[in-house]
């Protein structure tokens, strides 16, 4: 049921990207993540995680991109509006962060339920958030926690996923965005 589960979420979030990603040419692929990026992402998921958690803001900018695409943070005020591609400064991310996260059932979720990954391939792509130098193509490792069980939340209700989205740059994981499903 969990599989199944996050196929649907996954695919979910997939959609809500394409939208964002108006520029996508090709098939966007799901992939096993390599055992090696596993681990690795798993040990940088946790830090990321870690660092909101103690307010170390160094710590979350020397892992993250100066820009980050996080659909969850345009729900904000804004005074000359939202930004229209979801791409956020890493410090108006860690400033609501730093508000929200310690007391949000997401980090509860954390805590208790742990991560699922994956990596998702966005054929010729390239979001104004990474670097010049970032290949055409684009890969997103991904750390899902489902936040809600379905019904766990309000009877009928269908649950929800939140996703760390990380890319690869020079070898390291790097915070690309956050997003959720619904």
């Amino acid at each position: 049921m969990k599989q199944l589960i996050y196929f649907f979420t996954s695919l979910i979030l997939t959609c809500n990207s394409i939208a964002s990603y108006s520029q996508v040419k090709g098939e966007i692929e799901l992939r096993k993540i390599s055992l090696t990026d596993s681990i690795q992402l798993n040990i940088d998921v946790n830090r990321f995680v870690e660092s909101i958690n103690k307010k170390e803001i160094d710590q979350i900018k020397r892992i993250s991109l100066e820009l980050i695409d996080c659909s969850l943070c345009i729900t904000r005020d804004y005074n000359d509006g939202p930004p229209s591609d979801y791409i956020i400064a890493i410090d108006t991310f860690i400033n609501l962060a730093f508000q929200d996260f310690i007391d949000s059932p997401l980090f509860r979720a954390i805590k208790t339920r742990g991560f699922t990954f994956s990596e998702r391939f966005i054929p010729d792509i390239h979001p104004r958030n990474l670097p010049k130098t970032y290949d055409k193509d684009l890969v997103i490792y991904e750390a899902w926690v489902q936040t809600y069980e379905p019904n766990e939340w309000a009877i009928g209700h269908e649950g929800q996923s939140h996703c760390f989205q990380f890319v690869k740059i020079n070898g390291e994981f790097k915070f690309y965005g956050l997003d959720s499903v619904p």
